[in-house]
């Protein structure tokens, strides 16, 4: 930017509370002469009563199918430490953040599908272990309530057995209309 000044980027997105998270994109901004602001948009409420129930009983499940972070977060949420029997257990995870956050928080080692990159791609790695037969159980699937319905339809037309459990709600941040005015105020009268 000519003249020294620094252009301000807002990144609306939803910020990650629990996982320390070097933002790229802020670091990029930074790099690049601008100042970049971020702006959290989502909240999550955590509902873990029915989850930890299942978490509690893993003698009934083949796994777990980890659709984000979040999800994640909400099983370490809902006990205070896995048990060991899920440990030993195959873990469904789509992304590579999934299955990190899923190693990391909850001790998960037995890690697949996180190079899927989607609930489709990842539902036929599924469908494809279920038919080898590795999955003579259910597997618990801990989403939100949001959750799209490719993975639980996919893994249904297959006789994949799924127990859903919504253990988390996903809002608007409490605070994102007062940072939305923070912002126009800054941009209004240029005071970053």
């Amino acid at each position: 930017m000519s003249g020294g000044s620094r252009g301000i980027v807002a990144l609306f997105k939803s910020t990650d509370e629990t996982i320390s998270n070097d933002d790229r994109y802020l670091s990029i901004l930074e790099e690049n002469n601008f100042i970049g602001m971020l702006v959290p948009t989502l909240s999550f409420q955590f509902q873990t009563e029915h989850l930890r129930e299942c978490l509690n009983q893993p003698e009934k499940y083949s796994g777990m199918i980890l659709t984000s972070q979040r999800s994640a977060e909400s099983v370490n949420k809902a006990v205070a430490d896995l048990s060991d029997a899920w440990k030993e257990k195959r873990h469904y995870c789509v992304g590579i953040k999934t299955a990190e956050t899923a190693a990391t928080l909850l001790g998960l080692k037995n890690l697949a599908g996180q190079d899927c990159g989607n609930a489709e791609n990842l539902s036929s790695l599924i469908v494809q272990e279920f038919q080898n037969g590795y999955l003579p159980l259910p597997l618990l699937f801990p989403c939100s309530s949001l959750k799209m319905d490719t993975l639980p339809r996919t893994l249904a037309q297959h006789d994949v057995s799924i127990e859903i459990v919504n253990s988390y709600v996903t809002v608007p941040h409490p605070l994102l209309q007062d940072f939305v005015l923070q912002l126009s105020h800054k941009v209004k009268y240029k005071t970053i």
